[in-house]
């Protein structure tokens, strides 16, 4: 989620939408999936170029060029996880209200074989791999879920395969 007028206070930004207006394509066109169709989305000039067959160019930037190393983003963290893992607000004027931390708790066995699992500089494991330390046979998801989050750790859903 981004905060766009924020964000315009700093950086020149424009929507989708916003980009298909200017180069006088149907609105109705813009992927519901967020994908960017960039052969589709750069085959019309802009509304203001003069020369109407000059379209524009884009550069692309790699997602791996901005995230930083090891880090995954979320989009909140949830009161009920907060509340579970004991979140202690962190106040601060640059920070804003919602930061925080989760303090030092004692590992469990089961913390012990998942914090060895990580892969070197990898914040998180394979649900696999999760599912491995909690229970070789335990098959039911809600139930490893459920053994995590007592052990101190949470289930990140992803779109990564």
């Amino acid at each position: 989620m981004i905060d766009l007028p924020r964000l315009r206070e700093r950086h020149p930004v424009i929507t989708t939408l916003e980009y298909l207006r200017l180069h006088g394509q149907d609105p109705e066109s813009e992927s519901s999936s967020g994908y960017w169709p960039r052969e589709s989305y750069i085959s019309h000039p802009n509304v203001f170029e003069t020369n109407r067959t000059k379209t524009p160019t884009q550069f692309i930037i790699e997602n791996q060029w901005y995230d930083p190393q090891g880090i995954n983003r979320v989009d909140h963290i949830p009161e009920s996880m907060k509340n579970r893992g004991k979140w202690e607000h962190h106040f601060g004027p640059e920070i804003g209200e919602t930061a925080g931390f989760w303090p030092e708790e004692e590992p469990t066995d089961i913390s012990i074989c998942l914090t060895s699992a990580l892969l070197e500089g990898k914040p998180v494991l394979s649900w696999e791999i999760a599912k491995r330390c909690v229970s070789a046979s335990q098959n039911n998801d809600e139930v490893v879920e459920d053994l995590l989050k007592a052990n101190g750790w949470e289930v990140l859903h992803t779109f990564h395969s």
